[in-house]
């Protein structure tokens, strides 16, 4: 049985061989849906004043709640294909349809996360603002707040996304059960959940570079193999 993340990997790209267009019907859907979750607020709320941000982070917080539930959906479809199930882009909005206050339950938690972190950077700027940093000094500092808030985000999160992996199983039944199922099970994997993760940042880097062409066959590989993982470890 391979265990390792490498093994993994690759048990990931032999299923996938020659069965990547499966999946792109699905992402063609999910990344117009990550499209609207990132422009629409910034194209809604075009002022500089207070109000206008408050407005345009409440929106972007909702989209992201709810482009999360998307996310749920290529979960599924990872493991459907795993387990040699049909999906399609119906998959994608499969927490809508089942146990969906579980799931938005979880997607909150997830993104306050996220944006909890991401108020780093608003520290940063107000300290540059008190002391007149210079502005080799601001983007110095700025740069090592990005990798350190990427840094916290990841270690946070790939403790709790295999919350929506139990519920969709059928293991736990309200979020909170999946939140703690999930903590459980990454407990002593952090650095090996870390590694898969970013094991993948080179090619994803490289799909952007080629106009998100190559997600066809990045999304599908990391999804499958983060599925591998969960249903190889959970045994």
């Amino acid at each position: 049985m391979r265990t390792t993340v490498s093994e993994l990997k690759s048990d990931a790209r032999e299923q996938l061989l020659g069965k990547y267009m499966q999946f792109f019907p699905l992402l063609l859907v999910y990344f117009v849906l990550e499209l609207v979750a990132g422009y629409l607020p910034l194209l809604m709320f075009t002022a500089s004043d207070a109000f206008t941000g408050i407005a345009r982070f409440g929106t972007s917080f909702i989209l992201n709640v709810l482009f999360g539930m998307a996310g749920v959906g290529l979960i599924k479809a990872s493991l459907d294909f795993i387990r040699g199930q049909s999906f399609g882009v119906g998959t994608l909005f499969y927490a809508f349809r089942n146990n969906a206050d579980t799931f938005v339950i979880i997607q909150l938690v997830l993104t306050a996360v996220k944006t909890a972190f991401s108020f780093l950077s608003l520290i940063v700027d107000h300290y540059s603002v008190l002391y007149e940093w210079t502005d080799m000094v601001y983007y110095l500092v700025y740069s090592a707040s990005l990798l350190g808030i990427l840094f916290l985000t990841m270690t946070a999160t790939l403790k709790l996304i295999w919350s929506c992996y139990f519920v969709i199983d059928g293991d736990a039944q309200t979020a909170g059960e999946a939140l703690r199922m999930s903590l459980k099970f990454s407990k002593g994997r952090t650095f090996e959940i870390f590694y898969m993760k970013l094991s993948f940042i080179g090619m994803f880097i490289l799909s952007y570079c080629s106009m998100l062409i190559g997600f066809i066959y990045v999304r599908p590989y990391t999804e499958v193999t983060y599925a591998l993982y969960y249903l190889n470890k959970k045994q």
